[in-house]
């Protein structure tokens, strides 16, 4: 009894180290600081510990289901171990990235930036394979995403050379276009024939980021005129974009001064006199612009210009007045425009001469006469007309609209027996009478009439208009 009761008490004592030694395990560090609370939080023990159980996962999720180049995906899974979990690693085809965990149970969370290079189409295929501190290891299933392209290209610094040139000039017009992964094609458009077409293309680009541009020219576009471009960019994946409209001036020559009058002429013999007038000249070979000129002929001295211009005043008065008279001033006025012709050359002479004999027209011009109106044809076109309604008025029936001459049937309605044979309009005495459709008056034959094939008296189509 006494043995049996020693082997019980060795027994129990062994259990107690035991429970003593686990315990230990479990509630101090190297450094004696660790409790068994932080333990479970991911306090490494300072004694081995017998781990035979793999950690497990839950609720493997991904933020989406596919996503362009250069987005951000989150993939993540719920980790779970009996002791404690150590570290996790997300996989994702070649890629790979690692986090440290603790505790029993801890959502494993990765952010996955999908390169810009990939190809749209491509599908991403990811899995998290994660450890606990007793080197047990798992994996999560695999899960996947694929990698699309809708969002259209972008156009960056639309720039034009100048803002205006002139005719037949040249503008450089240039954009940067880029995409999230490559592009395709870029069209350069204007409108200078009224709607946009297209100027230049460019086709299988292939690349993320690059410049087009052109060299804008048309010689055929005139002066005054705005010139608007765009330009149109695809990707390989189908998605385009339009810039906005930037325009540009085409400049022509602009309202130049006048030419100023010719000098007066410099010289006292005849034939060797010299006059001068400024002018301006603009178009191609000035670049559109306004230049000055100078020009130089030869006169005939005498007369001054101050003389010429008082005798073409003093001609346009004389025609001016001529019209107030009343008088015709048409020779007058083709002289006056001679004159003006001969002063604007600079011929004093010339000018002052032909303007005199302008004024002498003028004076000499006859007084227009106005015929008075005639009423005779008028009142002729009155009298006939009186007759003519006259003579409706008296033989209407000749004239009868819609009535047409009487045409008896075969056989009259013979009178009845004791009757007078007496036409109801004319009242006199016939041996054939014939029945009116519209008051049954008998009537004969010169005061009967046919109307849509039926027989009326005379009487009754007087009141309906048709005599």
């Amino acid at each position: 009894m006494r043995t049996n009761m020693k082997y019980a008490a060795a027994l129990f004592a062994i259990i107690l180290v035991a429970a003593g030694l686990a315990t230990a395990a479990y509630a101090v560090d190297p450094n004696g600081q660790c409790t068994g609370d932080q333990f479970s939080n991911g306090c490494k023990p300072n004694v081995t510990v017998v781990d035979r159980v793999w950690p497990t996962w839950f609720d493997q999720m991904q933020s989406a289901d596919s996503l362009n180049g250069g987005d951000i995906i989150t993939l993540s899974a719920l980790l779970k171990d009996d002791k404690g979990l150590k570290n996790a690693t997300l996989f994702v085809n070649e890629y790979n990235q690692t986090q440290q965990l603790s505790g029993i149970e801890q959502t494993a969370v990765f952010k996955y930036t999908i390169p810009d290079t990939t190809a749209p189409g491509t599908k991403m295929t990811w899995h998290v394979r994660f450890f606990d501190y007793g080197e047990h290891e798992n994996d999560t299933k695999d899960m996947s995403f694929t990698v699309k392209d809708d969002r259209p290209p972008a156009i960056m610094e639309q720039t034009q050379g100048a803002d205006s040139t002139i005719i037949g000039g040249e503008v450089l017009l240039s954009a940067r276009i880029t995409d999230n992964y490559m592009l395709a094609s870029a069209v350069f458009e204007t409108n200078e024939t009224g709607k946009f077409t297209e100027a230049k293309r460019y086709d299988n680009l292939n690349e993320k980021d690059t410049i087009v541009s052109i060299r804008w020219s048309n010689p055929r576009i005139g002066g005054d005129t705005q010139v608007g471009w765009r330009v149109a960019v695809t990707d390989v994946a189908g998605n385009a974009k339009t810039s906005d409209v930037m325009t540009f001036k085409i400049i022509g020559c602009p309202v130049c001064p006048s030419p100023s009058e010719w000098s007066e002429c410099a010289g006292k013999s005849a034939g060797n006199g010299t006059q001068s007038r400024t002018y301006y000249e603009c178009g191609s070979s000035t670049k559109f612009a306004c230049v000055l000129h100078t020009a130089t002929q030869w006169c005939l001295p005498g007369i001054s210009r101050e003389e010429a211009k008082s005798a073409i005043d003093g001609a346009a008065l004389a025609i001016s007045s001529a019209k107030a008279e009343n008088k015709d001033t048409t020779a007058a006025e083709g002289i006056l425009a001679n004159a003006q012709a001969a002063y604007d050359k600079g011929e004093w002479g010339t000018a002052k001469t032909t303007a005199a004999s302008a004024a002498d027209a003028a004076k000499d011009a006859v007084v227009i006469v106005v015929p008075k109106p005639n009423y005779l044809p008028y009142i002729a076109a009155v009298v006939v007309m009186l007759v003519a309604a006259g003579i409706l008025l008296k033989f209407g029936r000749i004239h009868l609209p819609i009535a047409s001459e009487f045409k008896p049937p075969a056989e009259a309605e013979p009178a009845k027996q004791g009757a007078g044979q007496v036409c109801g309009v004319c009242g006199r005495s016939f041996d054939k009478l014939y029945t009116c459709e519209e008051c049954g008056t008998k009537v004969c034959f010169e005061d009967a009439r046919t109307w849509e094939g039926k027989i009326y008296c005379i009487n009754d189509l007087r009141k309906k208009g048709l005599l």
